[in-house]
């Protein structure tokens, strides 16, 4: 089972799957060791299945809508349906239709071909083709540059020590001339010694 901040890190990924560990960390006030950590478990674990990239490619993208026979695994079609060269992604949905297919190909042609493979199906009953005019991503590179969330675990980084001297404290000080004073805040410094040679009459 994955938990509340498994769920924020694979968010995070949707938007952009190269966004560094220590990226993530920031936007999640954790250590970036414990991202490593979490990612690695839910990739042995199979929750997370790959890494992928979106285009923006003149393809020819569509969505294909499908409805299958009554008494038919499911699952099984939905797979032998993602085997298909130019086909991404498919769900198994709710609803009127039973499987949705997306694919991405170079030509209106090749999606036709893949349509009527798809109707040699003995147990497909329909498919419902919808073409896709144009696609919005989230904005990755902005949440991934966000600041952490507010009561973050996170420490805070230490800063600079103060120049401030406190009240009677002693300080040691040089001026243009070269020479140099030990005194009080708020006391007078004492004047340089002079450097004239008094002259006899």
């Amino acid at each position: 089972m994955i938990d509340n901040l498994d769920k924020k890190i694979i968010e995070l990924l949707k938007k952009d799957s190269r966004c560094p560990f220590v990226e993530i960390a920031n936007q999640l006030g954790v250590s970036e060791g414990t991202v490593r950590s979490r990612v690695h478990k839910m990739v042995e674990e199979g929750i997370i299945r790959g890494f992928t990239i979106k285009t923006s490619s003149k393809n020819v993208k569509a969505l294909v809508e499908i409805s299958i026979a009554v008494n038919t695994d499911t699952q099984e079609i939905a797979r032998e349906l993602a085997g298909y060269d130019g086909v991404t992604e498919v769900f198994e949905v709710t609803g009127d239709q039973d499987i949705i297919a997306i694919v991405d190909v170079e030509s209106s042609q090749h999606l036709n071909e893949i349509i009527e493979r798809f109707r040699l199906y003995d147990n497909i009953l329909s498919t419902r083709t919808r073409l896709i005019l144009k696609e919005h991503y989230g904005e990755a590179r902005s949440r991934c540059s966000q600041e952490p969330e507010p009561h973050s675990s996170r420490r805070s980084p230490r800063t600079a020590p103060s120049t401030r001297r406190r009240s009677g404290a002693s300080s040691t000080s040089r001026n243009p001339t070269g020479w140099t004073s030990s005194c009080r805040a708020g006391a007078p410094a004492s004047p340089p010694p002079s450097t004239t040679r008094s002259t006899s009459a």
